[in-house]
């Protein structure tokens, strides 16, 4: 096999078509990762988001995917003093289970979905009266299964 060092371009010898070196793909994928990082900033404050994740409108419908181990989304904004529903949908192949670790509803119970099988859902409905940031995770996987609830003052 024929090495080029100084070449920009080399020739695959199976069908001659350009491929392109390590050194020429640094610019592209630079460039390419920094315009979606602009792209996912400028579409977190037209969404009326920010730092704080997805703003949901009061007492809308929340919805949680879970896979394999991952929530998406990972934060929320939410009004205190509002009930919502959350539906956690398990995407993935494991048992997972969607719960607020700092918080708990006005009866003192937690807010959390039961554990759930793989591609089954469930549901919690909640209200948080206190503005503040909370956490929430999967129970089963809390190292990497977690995310953010911002409640906001009404």
């Amino acid at each position: 096999m024929l090495k080029f060092t100084k070449l920009a371009f080399a020739i695959e010898l199976l069908d001659m078509a350009p491929v392109r070196t390590r050194r020429s793909l640094r610019w592209p994928l630079l460039l390419g990762t920094s315009a979606a990082l602009l792209t996912l900033s400028c579409a977190r404050g037209a969404a009326g988001g920010d730092s704080q994740g997805v703003a949901v409108a009061s007492g809308a419908p929340l919805a949680e995917t879970a896979t394999d181990n991952l929530f998406a989304p990972d934060a929320y904004t939410i009004a205190a003093g509002e009930s919502y529903t959350l539906t956690m949908i398990n995407a993935g192949d494991a048992i997972h289970n969607w719960h607020i670790v700092d918080a708990k509803a006005g009866s003192g119970r937690e807010i959390a979905t039961p554990l759930t099988a793989a591609h089954k859902s469930s549901a919690v409905t909640f209200a948080i009266a206190r503005s503040g940031v909370y956490h929430f995770q999967c129970d089963v996987h809390p190292d990497t299964m977690k995310g953010t609830l911002t409640v906001r003052g009404s």
